[in-house]
C-alpha cells in the first residue's frame, strides 16, 4: 500500500473505533433500558452516555485545527494601513459543527472589518477573517494570540486551540520636513566644519604660522622655515562633520505629548541627514517596547556586550543597558533609526546626565551630538559642559512645554553650547533654518 493512501485510511481506522464504540455504548444502554425496573438509572446512562459522546466529538473536532496568520507590512508610518489575514485549516476528514474563531487586536490599533467568525467547517477545509489595521501614533503593537473553539453538535463541550506565536507591528515616529529653504544653516553637515574642535585633517591643509613650544617636531614646514629664517608649522582646517549623534532623553515626563515629539523631532533629523548621505546614530535612556512582550523574537537595540554578566550561564541580565544604534549611513540604517525611534518608551533608572557621563568616551568625535530633551536642571548642564570641553560638537534641542513657551523661558547652559527651543511641530519645522 502506498504511503498517500496509508494515511488517510489509519485517520478513518482511528475514527471507526469511536463510533464503534459509541455504538457499543448504545447497545449497552438500551440494554440496560431494557431489564432494568427504574426509569431513573435509565436516565443518568443517557445523560452520561450523551456527555461522553460530546467530550468526544468536541475532541475530534478541535484536534488537528491548524492557524496561521499573515501581515502585509510589519514596519509602516502613523495612518498607513495594513491587510491582516487569519486562516484555520481543518486538517481531518470530520467536519467541525461550531466553530468560532477570534484574532485579538492589541488596543490602539484601528480595525477594519471584522475579527471574528462562527461557522461551520466541513472536512479537510480552511476559513479565512481577513481585516485591516492602522494606527495613527507610533508605537509596538501586538496581533494575536488567536483562538479556535471547537464544540459538539449540541454544544455541551467545548475545546480550545490557541495560536501561541502573535505577531507584532511597528508604527514609525512622524516624521517633518526639517528646513526645505535653509537646511541645518544652508550647509549640509559634511560641508560644516567644527566651531572648535581637538582634531585637525591633515588633509585639509589651510596655511603656516609661528612654531609655539606645544608643537610637535612633526608639523613644521622646513621649506617656509628656510625661506623665513624661523621656525614655521603648519596648520589644518579642523576635521569636518560627517553626521549626527541624537540622545534621546528617555526618561518619563510629565507630558505624554513633549515625549512624542522628542521622537518626531529625532526622527525628522535622522531623516534629513541620512538623505544628505552623512551617517546618523541613536543613544538613549528609554526602554524598548520589545521588552514587555515575552514572544518577541525580533531583533534587539541593547547594547548585549554591556547587559549579558558574565556568569558561569551567561544568562542573567542586568537592570539597565542603553538603547542604541551605531552610526551608519544609508537606507537600512533609516530603517533600524526609525523602528528603534517607533519601539522608544519611557523607562525609570538613569537619568540623561548620568548616560551622558559614562557613554562620553565612547561619544563619536566626528559626528555633532543632538541632545533632545524636555527638562535640562543643573546635573544635565555639567554633564553638557564635559562634553563640551572635550571638542565634541553638542547642540541642545529642548522640548519646552507649552506653558514656558509663552513666558519665552530658556534654561542656563554652559557657555558655547547653543540651545534651541520647540514647543510644537510647526517650530519643528523651522528648525533647519537654525545652525545646528
Amino acid at each position: 500500500m502506498s504511503a498517500a493512501l496509508a494515511a488517510p485510511l489509519g485517520r478513518w481506522a482511528r475514527y471507526g473505533q469511536i463510533v464503534v464504540w459509541l455504538a457499543v455504548g448504545t447497545l449497552v444502554t438500551l440494554l440496560l433500558a431494557v431489564f432494568s425496573a427504574g426509569l431513573f438509572l435509565y436516565a443518568v446512562l443517557v445523560v452520561g452516555f450523551a456527555l461522553i459522546a460530546s467530550l468526544a466529538f468536541a475532541s475530534a473536532a478541535a484536534g488537528r485545527l491548524r492557524m496561521s496568520r499573515s501581515l502585509s507590512e510589519t514596519t509602516v508610518a502613523p495612518g498607513a494601513s495594513v491587510d491582516v489575514t487569519l486562516r484555520v485549516e481543518n486538517r481531518k476528514p470530520l467536519p467541525v459543527p461550531w466553530l468560532f474563531c477570534h484574532d485579538q487586536v492589541e488596543e490602539g490599533l484601528d480595525v477594519d472589518g471584522g475579527t471574528a467568525v462562527l461557522r461551520t467547517l466541513p472536512a479537510d477545509d480552511e476559513l479565512t477573517i481577513s481585516y485591516k489595521i492602522s494606527a495613527r501614533r507610533r508605537g509596538l503593537y501586538r496581533i494575536g494570540p488567536s483562538v479556535a473553539e471547537a464544540s459538539d453538535p449540541l454544544g455541551f463541550v467545548r475545546r480550545f486551540v490557541t495560536d501561541r506565536q502573535p505577531d507584532f507591528l511597528t508604527v514609525f515616529p512622524k516624521v517633518m520636513s526639517v528646513g526645505d529653504t535653509w537646511p541645518l544653516g544652508r550647509n549640509a553637515l559634511h560641508r560644516t566644519p567644527r566651531r572648535r574642535s581637538l582634531f585637525e585633517d591633515p588633509a585639509r591643509f589651510v596655511g603656516i604660522r609661528d612654531y609655539q613650544p606645544s608643537d610637535s617636531i612633526r608639523r613644521i614646514h622646513w621649506r617656509a622655515t628656510a625661506r623665513l629664517g624661523k621656525l614655521q608649522v603648519k596648520t589644518f582646517e579642523p576635521a569636518v562633520l560627517q553626521g549626527v549623534l541624537l540622545i534621546v532623553d528617555g526618561a518619563p515626563t510629565a507630558s505624554e505629548e513633549l515625549f512624542e515629539l522628542a521622537a518626531t523631532a529625532a526622527a525628522s533629523i535622522s531623516e534629513y541627514v541620512l538623505f544628505e548621505g552623512q551617517k546618523v546614530g541613536l543613544l538613549s535612556n528609554g526602554g524598548d517596547a520589545a521588552d514587555r512582550y515575552p514572544q518577541w523574537n525580533g531583533d534587539t537595540f541593547r547594547r548585549l556586550e554591556d547587559v549579558i554578566e558574565h556568569t558561569g550561564h551567561r544568562d542573567a541580565i542586568s537592570g539597565f543597558a542603553p538603547l542604541e544604534v551605531k552610526p551608519a549611513k544609508g537606507s537600512w540604517q533609516a530603517e533600524r533609526v526609525r523602528a528603534a525611534l517607533g519601539r522608544l518608551v519611557p523607562a525609570t533608572g538613569v537619568t540623561l546626565a548620568e548616560l551622558i557621563e559614562v557613554e562620553l568616551p565612547r561619544l563619536p568625535r566626528e559626528l555633532v551630538t543632538i541632545v533632545i530633551t524636555s527638562k535640562i536642571d543643573d546635573a544635565l548642564a555639567l554633564a553638557l559642559d564635559g562634553v563640551r570641553r572635550s571638542g565634541i560638537e553638542l547642540t541642545v534641542l529642548w522640548v519646552r512645554p507649552a506653558e514656558l513657551a509663552e513666558i519665552g523661558y530658556l534654561p542656563p547652559l554652559p557657555d558655547g553650547v547653543p540651545l534651541h527651543a520647540i514647543s510644537d511641530e510647526l517650530q519643528l519645522e523651522d528648525l533647519g533654518a537654525q545652525a545646528l
